[in-house]
């Protein structure tokens, strides 16, 4: 609720997503009939809505998802309040390209200029006609709904007139028909309206008055909402001004809007009426309430001294106003199944090993019941039973039921129900699993590995029934040839604790190889070439059998030492050469020798194939190659000679095998192709490649963008700027952009906060105190249809720029405001010593002089004197005045200056001031004369005024005398104070009056004792 002392307020203001409802899908039509029902038709696939049926209390409620929406709430003008029509046309402006739902039809698509003309059906009985309005965008998101009222009236009969034989129609001007309405939150005073030109606030019992539609509320600058026409009832409701059926007690903006109004009443009584004073909101600019996020409403209530109503109290005084149809029992049950819900946690975090403690009561009364989809691990009271190792981790949904009356909702929980540790017997049971020997069982030649720690810190003992052939450890003594393999079985004990098991490996240990000796001369026996008379082909030469390596020498060339034989031509003699294998093993070596013939060769097909390689051509020759742009004759031979050409592309979408030619696009450039042809004969193969390329086609439109987006840079933009974080000057954003083939490109730009950098390239830089800002320009890129937009035909593209605008540097007042926020003396309450009084906090130009309000105690370069004993503390108020230029400003700091400490008097020869002081308010006349000691008779020495009179020494007496020569009139009264040289009052006489003496000149005696402390 406001205070008196409400300030106005200036916010940075977020936009907040919005909650927006939407009807179902149907037969698409351009004109569109009301709604005569309370229940949304239904129709396949519609947008989400978020409107609900009303309901008689007796039946159970269903929680109703609410979409988030981005899209603007459509706006309609030209909406008559009332008309005789059948039809009434009216203008729809949306975001270009959303699908328009009225009535939860899909009517129509907006247009790319964001509007589009409906036709609403107004015909049938007379009455109001209501048109629930949507839009839907292409990603799934919707808008906020808009409602249009349109009261149907009865046709006036037209008046006639006829004249000369003819009838002459005369109609009459439409009258402007004003209808009240009542705004309700409880009576609502004070709100602003508008509606066309007409502007006014809701009077004391709330009511306004509309010919013209829409009606905009707001409080201030700030619109909390609007309303397409008067609601048959007359009554607007806040569920009315979000567009929500009127139980609908938890949409966010109900809430909002609530909660504004009741925390703005200016009486604090808002449960009576609610009574608003907008003259002291002040944002910056016009915002709507829907634009205000929670962190924002709530600054825009602390800056103006507003204490919000709960939304406990909130939502109990908007049900308790709401419209008599609605079912108050009903809502209030809703809204406490809402918060329940949103409040409902039952654990910390997914993994759980310990019983859950479920609520059963939830803060609004509402009741939790749960069921789980895993009752052996999570039963529906919480205990948890948690499964074997082995059994794993399990995952369990619990699924909590918000209830009160007939109201229920739903909310679920996932978890993961941690396994136990594993057990001692699970240990070695999963070791023994995994437990194996590296090695092939069956062909065991060689030491092999064994375990002996196993998983899960299992301990492995091995057991060996011929430790001779297999030792526990693993050392294997391979058996004799003679003896032959042997077969092992090696038996591991697996332990952990109490629990163990076994395994049994079964292992095959290959015998030893025979001499080498004998293996050599089995070899050489063996060893055979086949026929070698007249070798026509390679000879495959073994290089080693049976663990015997075999060398090959050749004693001529007609044969290598790898059995490659080189035969003449077929004009060449026959040639002959020894072959000689040399076996070794070891220390054996053994040699045998073979006789070779190699006949000459034939004609080859090689030879064929090379001549047809040579004489290869396809018809083009120097710049040929480099720019085709037709088809390639590729020819299939060249000699007669049995040899076959064919050809591949590398790029058959440019050249295809045959030679076709297809030019590539301007964007991809001249495409280079290379060409091979395979020559064939017999088993012969060889290839020549010819690289040839073709020539692109001209650039068309969509690649001029292409080619304009790529050229575009920060470059072109900058203009005297040199980094894109740290722009100063004005940007050069061009409309036209060159490409490659010469011509222009058209290019619209678009800035993120326009106040910073306008589309022309023009900045404003922030204050130093706002700081560098971001911004982000958007180039669309497309071809000019000439009058200023793009050509529809064509695709545009978008390209971005992020820029840093560098704020200003500091002003005066800017300068002045730091330095005095950070100026500080520090702990000044108890001041003992002088004080240091700064003359600058920041190198920033800031001169700071002081000033004190008390420069006996502090003066004004902080020196300190303190007060006596007697006096006591004294406070001083010390100002800085800190200026830069044409600012100045002040900060004042309150010091606290400590009394000097008691001082007791040393009465040897102790020098005191002797000073008299008048006690009485009578204006005195005459003259003090000196004081004196000694007892003489005091001579009038002067006039003077009262103040210190003379000093006299103590001697070590306890008390001095004093006699006092008095020149006052009759009744004047003293008293006689004496201080040491310190300051410090060592004594004091009690009061003194003197009667009028002769010559009214007398003078008396006063002692006074020393060393008391003056009190």
């Amino acid at each position: 609720m406001k205070s008196n002392n409400f300030k106005h307020l200036t916010l940075s203001l977020v936009t907040i997503a919005m909650l927006s409802a939407c009807g179902s899908s149907s037969t698409k039509s351009n004109t569109v009939a009301d709604d005569p029902v309370a229940e949304p038709a239904t129709q396949s696939n519609p947008p989400s809505t978020t409107q609900e049926t009303p309901t008689t209390g007796d039946e159970e409620v269903e929680s109703v998802s609410e979409i988030p929406s981005s899209l603007a709430k459509p706006i309609v003008s030209n909406v008559p309040e009332s008309t005789t029509e059948d039809e009434v046309t009216v203008e729809l402006t949306g975001e270009a390209g959303a699908t328009v739902w009225i009535n939860d039809q899909e009517i129509t698509v907006i247009d790319s200029d964001g509007t589009v003309e409906i036709t609403l059906d107004t015909s049938g009985e007379s009455g109001s006609k209501t048109f629930t309005i949507v839009l839907k965008n292409d990603q799934g998101q919707t808008s906020e709904a808009l409602v249009i009222l349109v009261e149907k009236e009865e046709a006036t009969p037209t008046n006639s007139t006829i004249s000369s034989g003819s009838t002459t129609t005369y109609n009459p001007p439409a009258t402007v028909v004003e209808k009240e309405g009542t705004l309700i939150d409880s009576t609502v005073v004070g709100v602003d309206y508008n509606c066309g030109s007409k502007v006014g606030k809701t009077d004391e019992n709330g009511l306004f008055s509309c010919s013209v539609f829409p009606v905009i509320f707001s409080v201030g600058n700030v619109e909390i909402g609007r309303i397409g026409a008067i609601t048959p009832d007359s009554k607007v409701f806040v569920q009315d001004l979000v567009g929500v059926p009127r139980d609908n007690f938890t949409d966010p903006m109900v809430l909002k809007i609530a909660k504004f109004l009741q925390s703005m009443d200016d009486d604090g009584d808002y449960n009576t009426s609610i009574k608003i004073d907008g003259g002291a909101i002040a944002l910056p600019e016009p915002k709507k309430l829907s634009d205000l996020n929670d962190t924002a409403l709530q600054q825009l209530f602390a800056d103006g001294g507003i204490t919000p109503v709960s939304d406990d109290a909130v939502i109990a005084h908007l049900i308790a106003n709401a419209h008599e149809d609605v079912n108050k029992t009903l809502a209030l049950d809703k809204y406490a199944v809402f918060v329940d819900k949103e409040d409902l946690n039952i654990s910390d975090g997914i993994n759980i090993m310990s019983d859950l403690t479920l609520p059963i009561i939830g803060s609004k009364g509402s009741s939790y019941s749960y069921a789980s989809s895993d009752e052996a691990s999570l039963s529906v009271t919480g205990v948890v039973h948690r499964q074997s190792f082995v059994e794993g981790n399990k995952s369990v949904t619990m699924t909590a039921t918000i209830s009160k009356n007939s109201v229920s909702d739903t909310k679920l929980f996932s978890f993961n129900v941690v396994a136990l540790p594993i057990t001692d017997l699970e240990s070695v049971t999963l070791a023994k699993e995994d437990l194996n020997i590296s090695a092939t069982l069956n062909a065991i030649d060689g030491n092999i590995a064994l375990a002996t720690d196993g998983l899960y810190d299992t301990t492995i003992t091995w057991i060996s029934s011929n430790s001779a052939i297999i030792s526990t450890t693993g050392v294997v003594t391979r058996p004799s040839f003679s003896d032959g393999n042997q077969v092992v079985e090696l038996t591991a004990t697996i332990s952990k604790g109490a629990e163990s098991v076994t395994k049994v490996f079964e292992l095959t240990v290959l015998k030893l190889a025979i001499s080498d000796a004998e293996i050599v001369a089995n070899v050489k026996n063996a060893l055979d070439l086949g026929d070698t008379s007249a070798l026509t082909s390679n000879l495959t030469l073994p290089t080693e059998i049976d663990g015997v390596s075999i060398t090959w020498s050749s004693s001529s060339d007609a044969i290598s030492s790898t059995g490659v034989i080189n035969p003449n031509n077929y004009t060449g003699t026959t040639k002959t050469a020894t072959l000689t294998a040399t076996l070794t093993k070891g220390a054996i070596t053994e040699t045998k020798e073979f006789e070779i013939t190699v006949p000459p060769l034939p004609m080859s097909d090689a030879e064929a194939v090379a001549l047809e390689k040579n004489g290869l051509g396809i018809g083009l020759v120097g710049d040929e190659l480099l720019e085709i742009t037709g088809d390639i004759t590729l020819p299939l031979y060249v000699y007669d000679n049995g040899v076959a050409i064919s050809w591949e592309s590398n790029n058959t979408s440019i050249i295809s095998n045959s030679g076709e030619v297809h030019r590539p696009s301007y964007s991809m450039g001249s495409t280079g192709v290379k060409l091979t042809a395979t020559l064939t004969k017999g088993s012969v193969t060889d290839t020549k490649e010819f690289i040839v390329f073709v020539k692109p086609l001209d650039m068309t439109k969509d690649e001029m963008i292409a080619d304009a987006y790529t050229r575009l840079t920060f470059d072109d933009i900058k203009g005297e700027n040199s980094d894109e974080n740290h722009i100063v000057s004005n940007l050069v954003l061009p409309s036209n952009l060159i490409v490659d083939n010469g011509s222009n490109v058209f290019i619209k730009w678009e800035s993120n906060n326009s106040t910073i950098i306008a589309t022309n390239g023009a900045i404003t830089p922030p204050s130093f105190t706002t700081g560098d800002q971001s911004v982000r320009l958007t180039a669309t890129i497309g071809i000019s249809d000439g009058a200023g937009g793009f050509d529809s035909a064509y695709t545009t593209v978008s390209k971005s720029f992020d820029l840093v605008v560098k704020a200003l540097a500091m002003t005066d007042a800017e300068a002045v405001a730091m330095e005095k926020r950070d100026l500080t003396l520090g702990d000044i309450s108890h001041i003992t010593t002088n004080i240091r009084l700064p003359l600058w906090v920041h190198d920033n130009g800031v001169a700071i002089s002081w000033e004190s309000n008390n420069s006996s105690i502090i003066s004004n370069d902080g020196t300190v004197n303190r007060p006596s004993f007697l006096t006591g503390d004294i406070t001083v108020t010390l100002t800085a005045t800190l200026s830069r230029g044409s600012a100045v400003d002040t900060k004042s700091f309150v010091a606290t200056v400590i009394k000097n400490p008691q001082i007791v008097a040393d009465l040897t020869n102790l020098a005191v001031d002797i000073e008299l002081r008048e006690l009485n308010t009578t204006t005195y006349s005459g003259f003090i004369f000196e004081l004196r000691t000694d007892g003489a008779t005091p001579t009038e020495t002067g006039q003077n005024a009262l103040a210190v009179y003379g000093k006299t020494n103590v001697t070590g007496d306890d008390y001095i005398t004093l006699y006092v020569h008095e020149g006052y009139e009759v009744g004047t009264h003293f008293q006689v104070i004496v201080k040491d040289s310190y300051g410090n009052i060592v004594g004091k006489s009690g009061l003194v009056s003197f009667a009028d003496g002769a010559d009214n000149v007398d003078y008396g005696v006063i002692n006074i004792d020393i060393g008391e402390d003056g009190e």
